[in-house]
C-alpha cells in the first residue's frame, strides 16, 4: 500500500511536494477505509487540474522513479528536470516513497541527478515504530552505511559485497543489487527483496493510451461471465462474452512466429510441471484477445468475441470493432474483478474516451466492490462529475495548481475542509480551489478579418 511520495524538481515540480493517502479529519464514508496493521489508509484519490498544471507530471515522476529502480538509468531522459530556472539542471531530483509491505512500513528514497544520469543518494528506512525509525541503509556521495545488525557471518559477507559493488558505481541502487538477487525468505535481507518487488509488480502505472490490468480475467469462467454482465449493465450494448475457433494463420499475422513459439514452449513446461493435459495462456495483440491452447499436443487458437443483438438477430464482434469507450471499459473493469492483490494502481486520464457517467459509475463499482481488496487506485482526471462528496471524501479530491513561473503546486480539498452539503463541482468550475485554467482575452487575435 502507499502511504505518502513526495517530488522534488522533476519537470514543473521544482520545490518539494507530496501526495499522500492518509486520511484526514473526516469521518464521511470511514467504514471503506483501509484499516489495519495500526494505520489508515485512502483507496482512492483523484486528482484534478488545468491542461498542463501538473497532473500527468506528477504520475509521470512515479513511473519515472520506477523505471529507475526497476530498468536502470539507461532509457531515462536528461531532460526531465524543472527547465526554467537554469541552475536545476545541475540540481538533484528527488523521489520518496513511504509505503506498507504486511504489517510494517518502510520510506525508499532516490536523489539523482537528471541531467548527468548520476545516482546522488539513496535511502532505506523502517519506520513503522515513528519514534524509533530505523536506517536500514544510507547512501551518499558513494558511501553505503548501515545499521542492519546482520547475524549470519556468510550473509554479511554477501551484504558488503553488494555494498562494495554499487559504492563503486553511480548508475546502480543498491535496493535493485540486492532485490535481484535469490535470497532465502529467512535471510534478514529479503525484506529488501520484498521492497523491490513492491515496485516491481505492486506498483501498477497507466499512461492514458496504455492497456491496463492482466488478462486472468478472461480465461477464468466465472470472472468472464461477471465482466459480460457488468459490461451489459453498463449500457455498453455488450450481452455476453464467448470465444470461437481461428487459424493460426490470424494470431500469425498479428504476433510474430518467434513470440507464438516461445509462448507454446513456455505452455508445454508449465503443462508437464504441472502434470495436466490441457494448459492455456490469454495474450491481447492488436485489440484482440486470443487464447493459446495446448490439449496433449494439439495447438488451438480461440478468439475473444462479444455478443451484440436487436430484436432479430445476434451478431459476434471482435473486440477492435468495440469503441474506444468500450475496450477502455473492459480495461478497467479488471481492477474490480482482480484478485485480492495489494496492487496500487495509478492511471493517468481515467476518462480518456469515457462519459462522465461511466466514469462515476466506475469508481463506484470500485469503491463498493474493492473495499475487501487491499488495492488503491489513484487517477488523474477532469471529470468534474465524481466531484461529489455524496460519492467521494474531502481527502480523496486532489488539485494540481500551476502558478505563473510555470510551477506546480499539490494539494487537497482536504484543505478547504468544505461542508459535505455544499455542490463541490460547482465550485471548482468557478474557480474556488484554483487549478482551472485561466483564459487570456485573445485581444490579440484579429478573428473578425
Amino acid at each position: 500500500m502507499l502511504i505518502r511520495y513526495s517530488v522534488e524538481n522533476f519537470r514543473s515540480f521544482k520545490t518539494l511536494e507530496t501526495f499522500n493517502m492518509v486520511p484526514g479529519s473526516s469521518k464521511h464514508f470511514n467504514e471503506r477505509l483501509y484499516n489495519k496493521d495500526n494505520i489508515k489508509l485512502l483507496r482512492f484519490s483523484a486528482i484534478y487540474g488545468a491542461n498542463a498544471a501538473g497532473k500527468s507530471n506528477l504520475i509521470a515522476s512515479m513511473k519515472y522513479a520506477k523505471v529507475l529502480i526497476i530498468e536502470g538509468i539507461e532509457s531515462l531522459s536528461v531532460t526531465d528536470y524543472y527547465r526554467l530556472d537554469s541552475l536545476y539542471k545541475e540540481k538533484e531530483t528527488r523521489f520518496e516513497f513511504e509505503i506498507k509491505i504486511g504489517n510494517k512500513f518502510y520510506a525508499y528514497g532516490i536523489s539523482y541527478l537528471i541531467s548527468g544520469k548520476e545516482i546522488k543518494g539513496e535511502w532505506l528506512y523502517d519506520i513503522t515504530d515513528s519514534k524509533n525509525e530505523i536506517m536500514m541503509f544510507e547512501r551518499d556521495d558513494n558511501k553505503i552505511k548501515t545499521s542492519l545488525n546482520i547475524k549470519d557471518a556468510q550473509e554479511k559477507i554477501r551484504f558488503n559485497v553488494y555494498k562494495n559493488d554499487v559504492e563503486g558505481s553511480t548508475c546502480d541502487l543498491l535496493l535493485k543489487e540486492i532485490g535481484t538477487k535469490k535470497l532465502s525468505s529467512h535471510s534478514q535481507l529479503y525484506v529488501i527483496k520484498e521492497i523491490y518487488n513492491w515496485f516491481k509488480f505492486n506498483l501498477r502505472i497507466f499512461k492514458p493510451d496504455e492497456p491496463i490490468g492482466s488478462l486472468d480475467f478472461f480465461s477464468d469462467d466465472i470472472k468472464r461471465d461477471q465482466l459480460g454482465k457488468l459490461l451489459n449493465d453498463l449500457d455498453t450494448g455488450i450481452l455476453g462474452i464467448s470465444f470461437i475457433n481461428v487459424e493460426a494463420d490470424e494470431l500469425a499475422r498479428n504476433l510474430p512466429k518467434k513470440t507464438i513459439n516461445k509462448l507454446i514452449l513456455d505452455l508445454k513446461e508449465a503443462k508437464m510441471q504441472e502434470n495436466n493435459k490441457s494448459k492455456s495462456i490469454t495474450v491481447r495483440v492488436s485489440n484482440q484477445y486470443y487464447k493459446i491452447i495446448l490439449n496433449d499436443d494439439k495447438v488451438e487458437i480461440k478468439k475473444y468475441v462479444f455478443a451484440h443483438s436487436n430484436d432479430n438477430i445476434e451478431a459476434l464482434f471482435d473486440l477492435i470493432d468495440e469503441s474506444d469507450g468500450t475496450q477502455r471499459i473492459i480495461d478497467l473493469l479488471n481492477l474490480v474483478l482482480a484478485p485480492e492483490e495489494e496492487n496500487i494502481y495509478i492511471i493517468d486520464e481515467l476518462d480518456r474516451s469515457l462519459h462522465p457517467n461511466l466514469v462515476k459509475k466506475f469508481v463506484e463499482l470500485f469503491l463498493e466492490l474493492g473495499s475487501n481488496k487491499d488495492s488503491q487506485l489513484i487517477v488523474s482526471t477532469h471529470a468534474s462529475v465524481l466531484m461529489d462528496l455524496n460519492l467521494l471524501r474531502r481527502d480523496e479530491l486532489w488539485f494540481v495548481e500551476r502558478d505563473k513561473n510555470c510551477i506546480s503546486k499539490l494539494f487537497s480539498l482536504e484543505d478547504f475542509k468544505e461542508r459535505y452539503d455544499r455542490r463541490v463541482e460547482k465550485s471548482y468550475l468557478e474557480g474556488r480551489y484554483g487549478a482551472v485554467p485561466l483564459f487570456g482575452t485573445f485581444d490579440r487575435l484579429n478573428l473578425e478579418e
